[in-house]
């Protein structure tokens, strides 16, 4: 746990100030934060988590994807009192990345991506600076869960 909480310190603090990052760096330091998380949680969070493609020769801007882990961690896992569960797909095809995450929903949950929450609308701006006019962010819900593609 240490180490992992370490690793991903380490790579906040001195890998993440140039423009990119290897995707490999943070691929792992996700693997990190979530396996952090699932101690936390222990057996009562029920976490997948899929990588599939070639991503070791690849570059990434860096913290792009870690609000949105945190995110589910924040407004899903955290507020459901009985079986919280996460989803992470991630696929790499030559310079395409497809990330899909998914979480279970509390009942009683009002959204936070729209008005009120900041988390998103900061990594939206950012997505709309690095890759203008395009839309590469879906977020839906219904009344079980949360999903972002």
């Amino acid at each position: 746990m240490v180490l992992k909480l370490s690793d991903t310190l380490k790579y906040m603090v001195n890998d993440c100030e140039t423009e990119l990052v290897p995707l490999k760096m943070e691929i792992k330091m996700i693997q990190d934060y979530m396996g952090l998380e699932k101690v936390r949680y222990g057996k009562r969070l029920n976490m997948e988590v899929e990588i599939n493609g070639d991503y070791l020769n690849k570059l990434i801007t860096p913290l792009l994807i870690i609000p949105f882990v945190e995110n589910c961690f924040k407004h899903g896992t955290s507020k459901m009192l009985e079986h919280p569960w996460i989803k992470l797909r991630i696929n790499v095809a030559g310079d395409n990345l497809e990330f899909k995450l998914t979480n279970s929903k509390p009942s009683n949950v009002n959204p936070v991506y729209g008005k009120n929450g900041i988390g998103l609308n900061n990594v939206k701006k950012r997505l709309d600076l690095l890759f203008p006019n395009k839309d590469p962010l879906i977020i839906k819900e219904d009344i079980n869960q949360f999903m972002l593609i």
